[in-house]
């Protein structure tokens, strides 16, 4: 008898159908979770490498090496983040296969991106960069994807029809 008390109401016919505002805005707030959550993730791992495990991150830029500070870690997360967004955005507006393409770009500018990671000056700096890399491509690849896979298929399983008409 608990487990009835506590379980979500079941939609019935006639109940009101949430706004696409508010579809939307959540969307929004996803995606903001995804975004932030992948620069926090990068800084976690950054402070887990340099402070806590004393390596140094610096690269090659040119003929002069610069220190990745956790400034350009954030900074960097959150720019790559809003351009992956952004581009899903266009893609669900104006393709019918919206995360496919964006999944097939975003791996190709991963791949150019891990480039960056190989002018790390020593293994275990090259090997926090990929790491970094890593686990900001895996939060933006799972989470834009999964919310834009859930986004499309909502009004299916809500029976609705040309943008919020009930079906039956």
């Amino acid at each position: 008898m608990l487990g009835r008390e506590t379980a979500r109401p079941r939609a019935r016919c006639g109940d009101p159908v949430r706004p696409p505002r508010l579809a939307a805005m959540n969307t929004r707030m996803k995606r903001l979770i995804m975004v932030v959550g992948a620069a926090v993730a990068s800084l976690v791992l950054w402070i887990a490498a340099v402070p806590v495990g004393g390596v140094d991150l610096d690269v090659r830029q040119g003929e002069g090496i610069r220190t990745i500070t956790p400034a350009m870690v954030v900074i960097a997360c959150l720019a790559v983040g809003c351009a992956a967004w952004a581009l899903m955005a266009v893609l669900e507006r104006w393709t019918g296969r919206p995360a496919f393409i964006w999944t097939a770009t975003a791996a190709t500018v991963l791949a150019v991106s891990v480039l960056g990671p190989l002018g790390g000056i020593g293994a275990a700096a090259k090997l926090v960069l990929l790491a970094m890399h890593a686990v900001v491509a895996a939060i933006l690849f799972v989470g834009l994807t999964r919310v834009a896979r859930a986004d499309r298929a909502e009004p299916a399983r809500a029976g609705l029809q040309d943008g919020g008409t009930a079906t039956g």
